[in-house]
């Protein structure tokens, strides 16, 4: 994802800065304001900025920062690199990626790969710890268990696999694939604002964004879409009839619900606006997104956990339940330990 950039998933709203300064305007700042109630708040619309940095990430943090002023939003360090995603094979081998970082975690220390400052990454899948998927703005690179090089040229948002020769990456309004050799675009749509994907099969595929698109192995997609004016940044499912979407319908911020047979909006009494949504189980479900927003689902019902943290999340992955990531803006990487979350932002970043 389970990340989401900032990055993940935003990174297809194709809304110029100026476009979205507008929208704040709309939504204003003032939280109180009736008239308005469906629409993202000021912040909100800022953390879309950081969601949407397919382009320079240096100068797309300096239009978030630059938003928060204009919102009187708190303290956003700008000097400490962003998280973009989350991913791992056990809990002494764990990725984290944002704009020109990559860094790895041992199970006892960070350490950051060098060499990879031109590189704004977005999403982080593999299948094993020895292959590993990374893209983002024109790039996708690959870690062999050895190193990080370049592999293919496009820009995408998520990434996300089956198998080894089954690993799917979204940007746009395509889906390309990798089919162990190489990548070759599967699927093309109009209208999709694709950003993010998840599998479980080859013959069992979900994209999102402005859409919800099925693959079932038979021509043509079905697309599931649930309402005109949506937007989904998020998308995981512990089966392919349990399956978890996070974004914005209607306007306002929602978790949705794949049963197999229909797509339904979830009751979220916190309303926050979210980014990414992982899970160990069905029954066993996060969602992280603005101001250190962490949702815990236990199959019944979506909880708020204190996180520790104000500063937006973006991406949520874990080992299992009692080795749980979060990371996000401000370098910051919290972790729980199925008891509570706790920082891990005394990591020393270097680039």
């Amino acid at each position: 994802m389970g990340n989401h950039g900032i990055l993940r998933g935003w990174a297809q709203i194709r809304k110029s800065f100026a476009t979205l300064i507008f929208l704040m305007v709309i939504a204003s700042c003032d939280q109180n304001q009736p008239s308005m109630p469906a629409l993202p708040s000021c912040e909100d619309n800022c953390a879309m900025i950081l969601r949407g940095c397919v382009s320079d990430h240096s100068s797309c943090q300096s239009a978030y920062l630059s938003c928060m002023e204009q919102c009187g939003g708190g303290s956003h360090n700008a000097t400490k690199p962003y998280f973009t995603s989350v991913w791992g094979s056990s809990k002494e081998d764990v990725f984290v990626i944002g704009c020109g970082i990559i860094l790895h975690y041992d199970g006892t220390n960070w350490t950051s790969t060098p060499n990879v400052s031109q590189y704004s990454l977005s999403a982080l899948w593999g299948s094993s710890g020895g292959d590993v998927f990374a893209v983002g703005s024109g790039s996708v690179l690959h870690y062999d268990g050895k190193g990080w090089s370049p592999m293919a040229e496009f820009s995408g948002t998520d990434v996300w696999g089956c198998s080894d020769s089954v690993v799917y990456a979204v940007g746009g309004n395509a889906l390309q694939h990798y089919n162990g050799k190489e990548w070759v675009t599967k699927a093309s749509f109009s209208n999709a604002g694709l950003n993010a994907v998840w599998c479980s099969s080859a013959n069992d595929i979900f994209v999102v964004g402005n859409r919800i698109l099925h693959w079932g192995g038979i021509k043509p997609w079905i697309d599931m879409t649930i309402d005109a004016d949506l937007l989904l940044v998020a998308v995981w499912g512990s089966s392919g009839n349990n399956i978890y979407a996070v974004g914005w319908v209607s306007g306002t911020p929602s978790i949705l619900h794949y049963n197999g047979a229909e797509w339904g909006v979830m009751v979220n009494n916190t309303h926050a606006a979210l980014n990414d949504v992982w899970g160990c189980s069905g029954s066993d479900v996060y969602a992280v997104g603005c101001n250190g927003t962490v949702l815990h689902y236990d199959g019944t019902k979506w909880t708020a956990m204190t996180s520790g943290t104000k500063s937006w999340l973006l991406s949520v992955w874990g080992s299992s339940s009692q080795d749980v990531y979060a990371v996000g803006e401000d370098s910051t990487i919290i972790h729980f330990d199925g008891s509570k979350w706790a920082s891990m932002t005394t990591l020393a970043v270097s680039q």
